[in-house]
């Protein structure tokens, strides 16, 4: 390793070392390209001897990031290059991993119709996620869209069964931790095989629920009428026959 700056480099070049490591605890190294922008924004020419020691300070500070114990490692080494203690505690802690932060903390896609799909979005920000996988429930898929220092991540719920129920956990990974997001979603119970026809509107009930192919179908020969599932027409009428 080179030897250490004369004291009057080495204090001008110290207030980068707190912006150092804010970019050392995202998920991109600082490159050279970076390190000038640093010396920039502190008003320091753009030498090889500064961009030198920030690439040191740099090395230091990411090869011991992900470990939590590393303090006294990591201050020591930054002390051997003349930059004192509290500083060197500081920028240790800066340069820690950022924990994730997601929202929202849980979904809830309510109750959905029978056969009716629907989607949700996580946003992640703090820690890049890695991967995102559920506890392998084939009715829930999940897509994640990286986005710069933000994670978005669909979740669609599809092809539930009539009154089923869901109660899973979305996994979210991280290079240094994990989270979990509970996630529940529902699907309405069958309608009924036989309904009050609001068209015909005789006194029986003449509507025929056909589940396979989820429509309603009019058992009475003179009116025959058939509607989707669902219908607010047939709901609305049926409520009303309670």
């Amino acid at each position: 390793m080179n030897s250490r700056l004369p004291e009057e480099k080495l204090f001008k070049l110290l207030p980068c070392l707190k912006r150092l490591a804010e970019l050392v605890s995202g998920e991109e190294i600082p490159g050279r390209h970076e390190l000038t922008i640093i010396l920039s924004e502190n008003g320091i020419d753009v030498e090889d001897w500064a961009l030198d020691e920030l690439a040191i300070w740099c090395q230091i500070l990411v090869k011991n990031k992900g470990n939590l114990c590393a303090n006294n490692l990591v201050v020591t080494e930054l002390e051997s290059r003349g930059i004192p203690k509290f500083p060197a505690m500081l920028a240790f802690d800066l340069a820690k991993p950022k924990p994730m932060i997601v929202e929202p903390q849980f979904i809830d896609f309510g109750c959905l119709e029978i056969g009716e799909e629907a989607s949700k979005m996580l946003t992640v920000t703090g820690e890049h996620v890695n991967t995102a996988e559920s506890a392998g429930n084939r009715h829930l898929k999940i897509t994640l869209l990286a986005k710069s220092n933000t994670t978005l991540i669909q979740i669609r719920a599809a092809n539930g069964n009539a009154g089923e129920t869901i109660k899973d956990e979305i996994l979210l990974r991280g290079n240094s931790s994990e989270l979990r997001v509970p996630i529940t979603v529902r699907w309405k119970a069958s309608p009924p095989n036989l309904s009050w026809c609001p068209e015909c509107k005789i006194t029986k009930k003449s509507l025929f629920y056909n589940q396979f192919e989820r429509k309603y179908e009019c058992l009475n020969l003179s009116c025959k009428r058939e509607f989707p599932y669902p219908d607010k027409k047939v709901s609305e009428y049926n409520e009303s026959r309670q």
